[in-house]
Order: C-alpha cells, then sequence, then structure tokens
C-alpha cells in the first residue's frame, strides 16, 4: 500500500495477486454465483484503489478490504434480486430432502450439489466465516480480523455452521464427520486465472482519490502487471488458471475443475486429482488421552480432569508436572496449528506449552515466566532472543500457535491478536519434524497447577503454501553466552591483587581479611535464581563456604565483595573462590550439585571447593569455568559457572 501511494504501480498488482482469491471467496461466502462473485470482486479492487488514501493504517489494508468485498458482494446480491428471471422454475422448485445412503457419495456429480446444498442453507452470518476458515483455509483470528467481528463470535458461528453441516450430511447418510467429508474431498471455491486479468483491466486509468498526477494506470502497465500475474499462476505446478493466496494455499495443488453453477446456487468442486496433506492430530475432548511424563523417575504424574469451563464444552484438565508431560503422534511436516484454552495463575512458577521436535525433546513455543508474562522465543542474530507477548492474568485466554516446520518459525496468538509473527526457533530445528505436545508447570521440583482446554492440533502442506509464507534467512548459530565473572581489583591481607596474577602470601593460620571488586555477567533469564557463593578450598566443603548477598540480576552486575578467613596451618598453595551460577539455592552452587535434586551432594568431584588446578587456573584466565556438576540420575556431567579465583600461598 505504501509503494502505491507512492506511485509504484507493480505494487497493487501484488496486492491483486495475493487478495484475488480472498475477495472471490468473501463474495461466494456471501451468497453470490460464481460469475457474480466475479463482477463484485472485481469491483471491490477498484474500489479499494480509488480510496486507498482513506485507509490510515496500511497493515489494515486485508480486513478493510474484506469490509469492501462484502459491501459490493451485498449490492450485486440486491441487484439480482431485483431482476425478473426468465426462468422461474428454479426458484419455484419444491426443495425435496436427499435420499439416504452412502452410495450417494460415489457419484461426483451427487456430491457436489448435496454439499453444495448444505452450503447454501447456511445463513450469511453463519457461511461467511464458515466458506473463509474451511474452504479457504483463513485461521479463526483471520476470519476475526477480515470481518470486525470477536474470535469468540467467530468460534461460535464455525460451531453452529459446522452442526448445521453436519446434520444435513447426516440426513443424507453420512455418518462420518462433516469437517473429513469437506477435506477428504478437497472441496474448495474456485477461481480461474483469468479473473486476475479482469481486475487489472478493469483498473486501466484509475487513479487513487488525493494521489499524485500522472500516477494512473496506463495500457502498458496493465499489460505488464497482467503479464507478471499470469507467470506467477502458471508456474504453480502447472495449474493454470488457479488462483493461489496465503488463506487458499492447500486449493492450489489439487487438479480443480471449473466451477459451474448449480441451480444459481453456490457452485463447489470435488477435485480428482492429489488430495491435498490435511490433517486433524487431536481434537477438543481428548485433552486427557494418550499422555507420558517427561520423567517418570521424578515425577510421574499426568494430567487430571478439573470439571469444565461452561457447559458444553470439553472437559478441562489440569497438570502440575515441573519436568513435563508429552503427548506424541506420527512424526509431521508442514504448517502444524496448535490451539487450546489455558489459564494460569499469576504466581512465581513457569508454565510451557510446545512441541515434540524429532530427534529432541519438549521444545517450548510459548511460556509463562515467574514474572507472570507469556514470552515466546525468537532467533536473531546468530542466537535466541525472548519477546514478550502477554500479560498473565489469571483467566482462561484463547492461545494459538501455527508451526512451520520447513522454517522453524511460528506464529502465536493471544485472544484473536497476533502477539508474535513468523518467530524463529533457530537453524537447528529447521525441517525437523513435529513428533508430539509439551506442555509443563512448575518451578524446579515443585509443581504449579497450569489448565488447558478445547486442545485441538492440525496438520497441513503444500508447496504453495511453502511459497506463501516463506521462511527468512537465519544467521548461523553463534555460541551461547556464558556465565562469567572478572576480577577487577581487591586487598586481601594488606597486599593489593593483580587481576592477571591474583596472589597473597601469607603465614600459617594468618587472617586473611580484606575485599575483592569482582564483575559478574548473567547470562539467564530473569525468572531464575543466580547465586554468589565464596568458598576457601580448605576446610569442611558443606560448612566453610558462605553465600554472598549481592543482587545479580540479568546481565552485568559490579560487587564489592568482604573476605574474612584463617589461613590453613599447613604450607602450600591454596586458593579463595567466588563462583556463581543459576540454581535454586546457594548450597546446590557450592556442591556443584543440579536443582532437581531434594538435596545438595557433597564430598566428590563436584563440590567447587574441591576444583581441580585446570578448573581454578580457568576462573583465573577466563572468568568462567566448565565444571564437573551433579545432574540427573547422580550423573556427573559438565556445567558453566561464572567464578574467579585467589591464591593463597601459605609459607613458614
Amino acid at each position: 500500500m505504501r509503494r502505491c501511494l507512492r506511485g509504484d504501480r507493480d505494487a497493487f498488482a501484488e496486492l491483486v495477486r495475493r487478495y484475488t482469491g480472498l475477495v472471490f471467496s468473501v463474495a461466494v461466502g456471501c451468497g453470490l454465483r460464481p460469475e457474480d462473485a466475479e463482477d463484485a470482486t472485481q469491483d471491490a479492487f477498484i474500489l479499494a484503489f480509488r480510496r486507498l488514501t482513506n485507509l490510515r493504517e496500511p497493515d489494515s489494508f486485508r480486513p478493510w478490504l474484506c469490509r469492501i468485498a462484502v459491501r459490493q458482494a451485498h449490492d450485486a446480491r440486491a441487484k439480482r434480486l431485483r431482476e425478473v428471471p426468465t426462468d422461474v422454475s428454479p426458484l419455484l422448485a419444491d426443495a425435496t430432502e436427499p435420499r439416504p445412503g452412502y452410495l450417494l457419495f460415489e457419484r461426483e456429480e451427487d456430491c457436489r450439489q448435496i454439499v453444495g446444498d448444505a452450503l447454501d442453507r447456511l445463513p450469511e452470518a453463519l457461511r461467511l466465516p464458515f466458506v473463509m476458515h474451511e474452504i479457504g483455509g483463513a485461521t479463526p483470528v483471520e476470519v476475526a480480523e477480515a470481518l470486525s467481528i470477536t474470535r469468540n463470535a467467530v468460534d461460535r458461528r464455525l460451531n453452529r455452521a459446522r452442526e448445521h453441516v453436519r446434520e444435513y450430511l447426516r440426513r443424507c447418510g453420512l455418518e462420518a464427520d462433516a469437517l473429513d467429508i469437506l477435506r477428504s474431498h478437497s472441496i474448495a471455491l474456485a477461481t480461474g486465472g483469468e479473473l486476475l486479468s479482469r481486475v487489472m483491466e478493469g483498473l486501466r486509468g484509475v487513479t487513487p482519490e488525493g494521489a499524485e498526477r500522472g500516477r494512473t494506470w496506463g495500457p502498458g502497465q496493465v499489460a505488464t502487471s497482467v503479464l507478471g500475474i499470469a507467470a506467477i499462476v502458471g508456474s504453480l505446478a502447472g495449474m493454470a488458471g488457479v488462483t493461489p493466496t496465503p488463506w487458499g494455499a492447500l486449493k492450489a495443488e489439487a487438479s480443480m475443475a471449473a466451477v459451474a453453477a448449480r441451480k444459481g446456487g453456490m457452485a463447489v468442486t470435488i477435485a480428482p486429482g492429489p488430495r491435498p496433506k490435511v490433517r486433524l492430530l487431536m481434537r477438543p475432548g481428548e485433552e486427557l488421552d494418550g499422555w507420558q511424563a517427561a520423567e517418570p523417575g521424578r515425577n510421574p504424574s499426568l494430567p487430571a480432569a478439573a470439571g469444565r469451563e461452561r457447559a458444553g464444552a470439553s472437559p478441562v484438565a489440569v497438570t502440575a508436572n515441573p519436568y513435563g508431560i508429552f503427548k506424541l503422534f506420527t512424526p509431521t511436516y508442514g504448517e502444524v496449528t496448535l490451539s487450546l484454552r489455558a489459564r494460569a495463575d499469576a504466581a512465581p512458577f513457569t508454565a510451557i506449552v510446545g512441541l515434540v521436535l524429532d530427534g529432541g525433546n519438549g521444545q517450548s513455543l510459548v511460556w509463562k515466566d515467574e514474572a507472570n508474562i507469556w514470552r515466546c522465543q525468537d532467533y536473531g542474530d546468530g542466537r535466541p532472543l525472548e519477546i514478550n507477548v502477554a500479560p498473565v492474568r489469571g483467566e482462561w485466554r484463547d492461545l494459538i500457535i501455527v508451526y512451520r516446520t520447513w522454517s522453524a518459525s511460528h506464529d502465536v496468538y493471544f485472544d484473536g491478536a497476533r502477539a508474535a509473527a513468523a518467530a524463529s526457533l533457530g537453524p537447528a530445528a529447521v525441517g525437523r519434524a513435529v513428533t508430539g505436545i509439551y506442555v509443563s508447570a512448575g518451578r524446579g521440583a515443585t509443581g504449579s497447577p497450569f489448565y488447558f482446554s478445547d486442545m485441538r492440533v492440525s496438520a497441513r502442506d503444500s508447496n504453495a503454501l511453502r511459497a506463501a509464507r516463506p521462511g527468512r534467512q537465519l544467521a548461523p548459530a553463534k555460541p551461547p553466552p556464558l556465565d562469567r565473572m572478572g576480577l577487577q581489583g581487591g586487598v586481601l591481607a594488606g597486599q593489593a591483587l593483580d587481576p592477571a596474577n591474583p596472589t597473597v602470601h601469607v603465614s600459617p593460620a594468618a587472617r586473611v581479611a580484606g575485599w575483592v571488586d569482582v564483575r559478574v555477567e548473567n547470562r539467564h533469564k530473569s525468572t531464575g535464581g543466580f547465586y554468589v557463593i565464596e568458598t576457601p578450598t580448605w576446610g569442611d566443603h558443606s560448612t566453610s563456604f558462605r553465600h554472598v548477598d549481592v543482587e545479580t540480576p540479568p546481565g552485568e552486575s559490579r560487587h564489592v565483595v568482604s573476605i574474612d578467613r584463617e589461613a590453613p596451618d599447613q604450607a602450600g598453595v591454596y586458593h579463595i573462590v567466588l563462583a556463581g551460577a543459576a540454581e535454586t539455592s546457594p548450597e546446590f552452587v557450592a556442591s556443584g550439585t543440579n536443582w532437581p535434586h531434594e538435596r545438595p551432594v557433597w564430598d566428590n568431584v563436584t563440590d567447587i571447593a574441591g576444583w581441580s588446578a585446570t578448573e581454578i587456573d580457568a576462573a583465573i584466565a577466563t572468568g568462567t569455568v566448565i565444571a564437573p556438576w551433579v545432574h540427573t540420575e547422580g550423573n556427573v556431567a559438565r556445567s558453566e559457572a561464572g567464578a574467579v579465583a585467589v591464591r593463597v600461598v601459605v609459607g613458614n
């Protein structure tokens, strides 16, 4: 739009290419016959182009265009109703009940007629969002945005429309779910590529109101734009005459026949070619089924029933497993949509909603942190970044995550509003299949309740869909920043410290007192505790350390730490170590024990007071130690810790 107003003639051609299918589906959803819908589509684009300067927010172009399309469709329908028909037999024909029996669906013509009848019988308030969503491919959020109604209103209308269609098809003898029928038969609204040319031709000589003079659509520019659009359309799998749009991308994969008017009503096409890959992986009502504990040895609990949010709604499930639960399904590629209603209390615990990727554990896509903010991750500048997406209100929220496996990117919607667009998990996740759902709630080893209901997971895949929503180029992954500490200076035992070689010489059992100036770089999230301890390498490990009571927020902070120790009574080289790490208490840092354990594990190779000479040298030289740490099931693995050390040389 901005380019259009600057006089770029090709810019509006791109808008026409992108939204012709959308406008056409709106017109048909308003009850127009295909030929009338084409006229209304052309008129809507011409009117929109003339009034471009009236739209103050360019990002609102799509809903604004849809409102124009609805008005044009209503005007066209009113005009058609005022016309005197030359053949009144279709209007006077009795509406007979369809014949029962599944054999009726084995003939394409009968199937087309029955599904068309089912759509024709819907009132416009139900048919328009239903056609846009179930056939055109728009998400409920996109329908709400386009029609300027709330997400809840869209959900209600879609549910009512589904019930009407389901009941009608059931009376025809079909027992399967109505949505499965629609998808399995690849029913789609189709419009020929010539409609694009008609729209562009209609813009010949038209100028936006208030635009600079001389920027009209001349014959040459129209021809150039039409040829460009034709090339785009013709390149999509050789399907001449099919208009690809972001909302209707799936239908571009099928070999669609021309739409024929059926007794003046709505026409549909049963695609005889390849079926789009659309699958429903989980539906509402299955919230309590099929879950597994991520770490059953620590917490085997699974979701429990918590009643229903409202009458007729699916069951509410509650989980309080801090290690997570997951539900697996067949590895799936394409665009995977996870929608649910969720409620998390405003309390100091985390709640995670995400997916399981092939070859890995649960991947957090959206999480509530201990500061009561919903966040998601985006990959930028070679490393993951956090995005604040919504506040935690302690009430039910509608959450939708649309994840694309080919780009490892996802959109996040809260209560119908898009909170994040094309947020990426990074290059390591690109191309990996989705194999399940992941949920966790709690802090440390303590669980806290997280409620969810109306959970649905669906997937779709097509070349046209990927072309409509490509992934962005990702920078190579950078090494994650490490926790780090740095010795800036200080005085111990009356001796000034050299940051490059911090050493003091004392007599046996002498007092080692003074202060050190340290810089702490905490690279963890704001929700986690980061504790700094000071410990000598002599004495009992579990009693000689002390907690350095300083604030260490994420990022860099500077502190002056007092030290008062008594040197060993035996000659030798000892150390005083200051170390910081993200754990649940100072004892876990001092003992080198990961927080899931109930208590610190002492007197092993992981105690900071027992670090080797190599680890002490790393603390002095770099400020970061990749140290041994007690992890799951008592296994010892390496973890990072920020640390500095001062050599204490005890001599006679």
